[in-house]
């Protein structure tokens, strides 16, 4: 009768150990060194039916976690179990390294669902956020495509962001067409923007700006802009390298 309480009690034990983080060869070597009170390696190895030649690395294991001592005996190495109240203390040492990085665990879903946003924007208001989002990346602005159609849109509340975006000392380089270099030469007089330009014959209708992590499409349609913001770091450093080989080639 008392064998078949121990029984149970054993499979209680290794569950629960099992469950708190233990490898199954573990919790049956703790067990077997238990009702052994005291063993060598090969005792324990039969007892817990854990093979010789693994059964070190467990011991190994238990006693980094302080759940095993040794002792030489007539030049042989016993083990013993220490006082089962330490698991406790192992758990909550457990515990405390989980709500350590659990900051740091939501901080990388948090970069995660950033680097998958989208965001459809339309009119005004839509092209000012998106603008507005780009200087909070604090990060040099690359124009592709521009025409001065978004400026001209935008009117005042252009030259606003543009304010802001001096005072925050963000750079700008934009590639323009051909057909506005004389209005662009005039509009943009500060060092912090550089443009270039390419032929109208390479002009598309939609427009593009780059920033950190924001890719910025501007797609003009009757009387509005539709804009389409993307935030992802891989997609963004692609379109800049794009920007790069473009900006070689664009004429000063």
């Amino acid at each position: 009768m008392c064998s078949i309480i121990y029984y149970y009690m054993d499979i209680q034990i290794e569950k629960v150990l099992t469950e708190s983080g233990f490898s199954r060869g573990e919790a049956k070597t703790y067990i077997a060194l238990l009702d052994l009170k005291e063993a060598n390696a090969s005792e324990i190895s039969k007892k817990s039916q854990i093979h010789r030649v693994n059964i070190y690395d467990i011991l190994k294991k238990l006693e980094e976690k302080g759940l095993v001592s040794e002792i030489i005996i007539n030049s042989k190495k016993i083990y013993r179990p220490s006082n089962p109240d330490h698991l406790v203390e192992v758990i909550n040492q457990k515990k405390e390294a989980l709500l350590e990085v659990i900051p740091l665990i939501n901080k990388k879903m948090s970069d995660s669902k950033k680097e998958q946003q989208v965001f459809y924007l339309t009119g005004a208001e839509g092209v000012l956020k998106a603008y507005n989002m780009m200087l909070n990346e604090n990060s040099e602005i690359l124009g592709l495509g521009g025409s001065g159609f978004t400026r001209k849109y935008l009117g005042y509340k252009h030259d606003v962001w543009n304010k802001v975006r001096l005072k925050k000392k963000i750079p700008m380089r934009t590639i323009y067409y051909e057909f506005t270099r004389d209005d662009k030469e005039k509009s943009w007089k500060e060092k912090t923007v550089k443009i270039r330009y390419l032929p109208d014959s390479k002009r598309t209708p939609c427009m593009i700006d780059i920033c950190g992590s924001l890719i910025v499409n501007l797609i003009p349609q009757e009387n509005t802009i539709q804009t389409i913001v993307i935030r992802n770091q891989n997609l963004a450093d692609t379109f800049k390298t794009f920007f790069e080989e473009i900006w070689k080639i664009a004429k000063e």
